[in-house]
């Protein structure tokens, strides 16, 4: 013998076989996965499933989702400018948007708010 490796079915790696993942089951590990305090790495070792397979399904769950749905545009009223010292006035003001809900109250800056709008926006 030369030491060369040898081929044959004893030195050749053994595939393991790709799940197939019904559509069900698919929504089931995106719902577990969505549910409030659970992470997609915990839902990930429950199910036997890579991390990053569960966002690829969330991300394509909320194309589907989002296919329904069409963004509404209100009309808004632009009022006088308001002084500085009452720009910040104690509020409550909660922003649902992609499958995220962004909640403030307090003395809310309208500058927080454009930035939180166009972070969800991008």
């Amino acid at each position: 013998m030369d030491g060369s490796a040898q081929s044959g079915p004893k030195s050749e790696a053994v595939k393991a076989k790709r799940r197939k993942w019904s559509d069900e089951e698919r929504e089931r590990v995106v719902r577990a996965s969505l549910q409030a305090g659970a992470s997609v790495e915990a839902v990930a070792r429950i199910y036997g499933v890579n991390a990053s397979q569960i966002y690829d399904w969330r991300k394509q769950h909320r194309q589907r989702v989002g296919k329904g749905k069409h963004s509404v545009l209100l009309p808004v009223q632009v009022a006088e400018a308001v002084p500085a010292a009452e720009t910040k006035q104690e509020c409550s003001v909660v922003i649902e948007a992609r499958s995220v809900r962004v909640s403030m109250s307090g003395g809310i800056d309208a500058a927080v708010i454009c930035a939180v709008l166009e972070r969800l926006a991008g």
